[in-house]
């Protein structure tokens, strides 16, 4: 959808189907591998102090709490040590605050955090919030930069999906498990050793890409490293039919996924010096999660380069309020296109349906450029039923979407109030569809659409990668 992203054509008749609501990538699972703790502590009282007093000094007391557990796929660092700041927080909000607030207990956050996450389904865990009948839901921001943890945190509330608070960010001090770091050859032959042993029959293997950090994009390293892992499991287990990972998605959800049938995935944090990918093969009777960390001089130089793109963090906000919504591709949950190609959306609002309000962002010379794609002159009213399943376009809409140069990330973001809000937004959003608009980034529509008062919103963020042909 670049320059405008939207060729007008006549329509072509095609079929939409909702993907089951699935993200099998290595990030989103357990990986016994990275249970062990960092050799530096990261508990640091004053840090906590400053994040339980930006969070909840204004907030009245009595209120329930849910602090969000973090997931593989949001933490470069093992699992242990990034919920042990959610335990650090806890315990410094009862301090600063003492009998002021009450908590969903964690552990059973725990659980629904990686059922949700692992299956793609990260509204359930909201949902599963608001039954237990929180007020504030606070969730953390992690990265990792040489040494240091770089760590914030934000509230919102799960009645209506506004962001009531955000943290500074604070630098702790951190340092990643010792491991040795393997050339690239050698570690992608251990991942393919650990990933077909037992010698598995397999009769179609689904590629789902390796993905940039928790971008949901797949960079010209990720899509390298899939390619020769694909190579490599292939002269360990014989020839078998390669399929995308949407169609993996479509047949596990019909039931009629084919014996023997697995999906490869994962996922890679980009370091100084190294890499650390993980890798995941799923079945109905496996799941196998194997991490190697990768020298960076090891790397093909072309590859090196892009190993860390600047892009950005899309999906901070989705799913923190009532109104259910799924966002996919007719490409799945994270899309790869190639330049000419078209691409089509499936929306779908939950029980309560509402008003959707969807924009497209891509990057041209590092300036964004953002499209207003819904509701649009071929269908002008934003209400969508419950439980309705939208196609954008559709057939009554006489355009498609062409990805043009330039190829690299991509963002469809669409937001689902519970009235009509087309009144109160500036005229430059209202005026212009399907034409790029005077907003200067994804966070200044963020900060329109999500300061609009007396709403109940959602919000769903959709990652693609545009390649070059």
């Amino acid at each position: 959808m670049q320059e405008i992203q939207v060729k007008y054509s006549s329509m072509k008749p095609f079929s939409g189907c909702v993907g089951a609501m699935l993200l099998l990538i290595a990030g989103l699972l357990s990986i016994s591998g990275c249970s062990q703790q960092s050799i530096a502590p990261i508990h640091s009282e004053a840090a906590f102090q400053t994040f339980a007093e930006a969070l909840l000094v204004s907030e009245p007391a009595r209120q329930k709490i849910a602090i969000r557990p973090f997931t593989a796929r949001e933490s470069p660092i093992p699992l242990t040590d990034a919920n042990r700041f959610n335990d650090s927080l806890e315990q410094a909000i009862r301090e600063r605050f003492p009998g002021r607030f009450r908590f969903v207990p964690r552990a059973a956050l725990q659980k629904i955090a990686a059922d949700a996450n692992e299956f793609g389904q990260i509204e359930d865990f909201t949902r599963y919030v608001r039954r237990q009948q929180a007020d504030i839901l606070i969730y953390g921001q992690l990265e990792l930069i040489g040494d240091q943890v770089l760590l914030g945190y934000s509230s919102a509330s799960p009645a209506t999906g506004r962001v009531l608070a955000k943290t500074p960010t604070r630098t702790l001090d951190y340092r990643l498990p010792p491991a040795p770091a393997l050339e690239l050859e050698p570690a992608l032959a251990l991942l393919a050793d650990k990933l077909t042993a037992d010698r598995l029959s397999i009769q179609r293997l689904y590629r789902g890409g390796i993905l940039f950090e928790k971008s949901g994009i797949q960079t010209r390293l990720g899509y390298y490293l899939m390619q020769r892992l694909d190579v490599l499991v292939k002269q360990r287990l014989g020839r078998y039919p390669a399929h995308s990972a949407n169609d993996y998605l479509e047949a596990e959800k019909r039931g009629e996924l084919p014996e023997n049938s697995y999906l490869l995935g994962g996922q890679y944090w980009a370091f100084k010096d190294h890499i650390e990918l993980r890798v995941s093969l799923k079945g109905h009777d496996l799941r196998r999660v194997h991490q190697v960390r990768i020298a960076g001089d090891s790397i093909p130089k072309r590859l090196r380069a892009a190993a860390r793109p600047p892009l950005q963090k899309p999906g901070e906000n989705d799913h923190l309020g009532p109104n259910s919504l799924y966002l996919s591709s007719d490409r799945g949950l994270r899309p790869v296109y190639r330049i000419g190609d078209e691409m089509r959306l499936t929306l779908q609002a939950g029980e309560a349906g509402g008003y959707l309000y969807c924009f497209d962002a891509y990057y041209r010379r590092g300036r964004p450029v953002i499209t207003r794609i819904f509701p649009n002159r071929y269908h002008r009213d934003p209400y969508i039923s419950p439980q309705q399943a939208l196609q954008l376009p559709d057939e009554s809409m006489d355009f498609v979407f062409t990805l043009h140069p330039p190829a690299g990330p991509e963002y469809v973001r669409c937001y689902l109030f519970d009235r009509d809000v087309t009144r109160q937004l500036p005229r430059e959003i209202v005026a212009k569809d399907l034409v790029p608009l005077a907003v200067n980034s994804l966070e200044d529509l963020n900060t329109i659409m999500r300061g609009i008062p007396d709403t109940r919103l959602n919000q769903a963020t959709l990652a693609l990668t545009v390649e070059a042909q």
